[in-house]
This record gives structure tokens, sequence and C-alpha cells, in this order.
């Protein structure tokens, strides 16, 4: 054997028997923190400006109108009921893009058929869209001139023309991840 090999063959034959070694039954618990005593703080509030909301948002509940499901905390999406409304908060009105984030649920289109959403900014029609297709959809449209007045709050309403019955007997309009307004590209 030349020298060089001598070497290699005792650290291989270490390093496999190294890696032999059983772990142990049990591990200590960590060290323990005991949280103080008192009322718990406040979840912090988004104060100003919510042009868009997520249905997962902190706030949200504070920011529905009417007509949404609640779900488990954290859950990214929820179901509307037939007439579902939102109040959302612009400090610029110029230049935007009404958006909807949903989902048409197989299921619903196979018993209802294509669904069209009336959707309203402040009582004012936007427009009717028609959702015929199953699976995760965005929908955008560009918010005419004069129907944000100015900065402040706004009421969005969505009538759902055939919502689904559920299995429980409760009347669904659309699977929603958000809704709000966005900026348009130039």
């Amino acid at each position: 054997m030349t020298g060089w090999m001598n070497y290699r063959i005792p650290a291989l034959l270490a390093a496999a028997l190294a890696s032999c070694v059983r772990a142990p039954d049990s591990y200590p618990l960590p060290a323990q923190y005991v949280m103080p005593s008192g009322p718990e703080s406040a979840a912090a509030k988004l104060d100003g400006p919510r042009p868009l909301l997520g249905m997962s948002d902190p706030d949200l509940e504070s920011r529905i109108v009417q007509d949404v499901r609640p779900a488990p905390d954290g859950d990214d999406w929820r179901w509307t009921g037939e007439h579902p409304k939102f109040r959302l908060t612009l400090d610029d009105v110029t230049n935007l893009q009404f958006c909807l984030d949903l989902s048409m649920r197989p299921e619903t289109l196979r018993d209802t058929g294509p669904v069209t959403l009336t959707i309203r900014i402040n009582d004012a029609l936007l427009d009717r869209p028609t959702f015929a297709w199953p699976g995760d959809q965005e929908y955008a449209r560009a918010v005419p001139a004069g129907v944000l007045k100015g900065p402040g709050d706004v009421v969005v309403s969505l009538d759902v023309d055939r919502p689904w019955m559920a299995p429980d007997q409760v009347k669904l309009g659309i699977y929603l991840r958000s809704i709000g307004f966005r900026k348009r590209a130039r």
C-alpha cells in the first residue's frame, strides 16, 4: 500500500463507526418561561388607508359590513353569502382598479352553472362579470373617473345572482381571498 492509503483507511473506518451511535431514549425538557401575569396586550390595529383586504387580515372583522362567513384563524379564504359588503379606506382615488381574488369551487358551478356578480362601489354599478369555470381566478377592472368622490371610506358590495345551497342548507356566494383597490399600471 502506498503512504496516502495508510491514512485514509483508518479515517474512513473511524467515520463509519462514529455514525453507528444510538440516539438517547429521551431528551430533557427545555427551559420553561413563565409569562408575566396581567391582561394580554391588544393586537395591533392596522390604522390608516386600507385599499385592499385579505381574508386573513387581523382587522378584517371591523371591515366587513355584512354577509361574510367566519373562518378559522389565519385562513386565507372565506365564503361570502349572497350579498357581502366591505368597508375600505382610500387615501388616493386616482388611477385605481378594483380587484377580486376568488375561487369558483367545482361543486358550486356544477349545481348553479355560471355565476354573475354585480359589483357596486358606493352604490354605483361598476360591472357584472360572469364566472363560468372552476378554480382560482383574478378579476380586475379600472374604476371610472367620478365613481370615487375623494379619499375616505368606500363601501364595496357584491350581489351573487346564483348562490350555492351548501349541504348544511346555507346559501353561499363566492369563495374569496381578497377584495379592494390597487394602482393601475400606466
